[in-house]
């Protein structure tokens, strides 16, 4: 049993590490979230209480996606002159980043501390630049460079700076550590109940697909969330689909191999893999619901 549990991690290991790159550019587009903290804290420098700013993210490139940057040599004066009558395009058009970061013509208005969030073609490479009209003053962040497909930066302003952290909150990665560990324990759960309606309940019987039944989903929910923080949701359904398959096949080997001895010829192999296609099943349906719903949860937390 244990050469068998130990072939599974393997094969699904492998499966994984190529598949999931493969695959790493389907789906919805990647994104990337900032929020802004510390800009009470600055007013009597940036501008007056309640009072609006703008923002947007600096590109290495000069396109991405829909968005790109307006060169003024590329264009008539009367052309130039015309984009320039928008004093925020203006702003952001006039400044100039000492490493050469382009402004791709989008920004947006934010008060206060806030979030904004570029959710179509983020440049992957980029700058935070901060724009305070009341005073005229900009802030620039350090060049960053997109890490997940759902990237998160928190930008806070202090001593005339921006001092940027990458990644979700502790109260984020808490939730994610809570979903991952119900997504575990209820499949497993879902997929014990189904092997006492087929007769299973000897505790070597329980122990086989207990033990069996960790060793997968472990390594399933890891490739998942891998998936889901490389390519997003979709991704990660694809590869629901595709594992839960691979998983059947290796449990059912396992169970057809291991059950009739645990219940000493009490059940033959076909009976054990039928079990084995009876839980996996119930587990796809059911689990797959929660599954999706899970991987979202700490998406709740950001606003909190």
């Amino acid at each position: 049993m244990r050469k068998l549990i130990v072939s599974i991690i393997f094969a699904l290991i492998v499966f994984a590490s190529i598949s999931v790159t493969a695959f790493a550019d389907c789906g919805p587009k990647y994104s990337v979230t900032v929020t802004v903290k510390g800009v009470d804290n600055s007013l009597e420098y940036y501008g007056e209480p309640g009072g609006t700013y703008y923002a947007t993210l600096l590109s290495r490139g000069k396109a991405t996606g829909p968005a790109f940057a307006f060169i003024e040599d590329e264009h008539t004066d009367e052309e130039t002159a015309a984009m320039h009558e928008d004093e925020i395009w203006s702003a952001f058009q006039n400044y100039r980043d000492e490493d050469g970061y382009y402004y791709l013509q989008d920004h947006w208005e934010l008060t206060g501390d806030d979030t904004f969030c570029w959710g179509y073609y983020p440049p992957n490479e980029f700058k935070i630049l901060l724009y305070f009209p009341e005073t005229g003053r900009y802030l620039v962040s350090e060049p960053l460079e997109r890490y997940a497909f759902n990237a998160y930066y928190t930008a806070n302003i202090r001593d005339g700076a921006l001092d940027v952290s990458a990644g979700k909150g502790a109260a984020d990665f808490f939730a994610e550590l809570v979903a991952l560990l119900l997504r575990i324990a209820i499949t497993i759960g879902l997929e014990l109940l189904v092997a006492l309606w087929f007769g299973y309940r000897r505790k070597k019987e329980i122990r086989v697909i207990l033990v069996t039944n960790i060793v997968t989903q472990v390594i399933l929910n890891a490739v998942l969330n891998i998936a889901n923080f490389k390519g997003g949701i979709l991704t990660a359904a694809f590869f629901y689909i595709l594992l839960e398959l691979a998983i059947f096949i290796a449990e059912a080997i396992v169970y057809m191999k291991v059950l009739p001895k645990a219940t000493e010829r009490r059940t033959g192999e076909v009976r054990a893999g039928l079990y084995a296609l009876a839980a996996n099943f119930t587990s796809f349906v059911l689990g797959g619901m929660l599954t999706m719903f899970l991987f979202s949860i700490s998406d709740v937390f950001m606003y909190v």
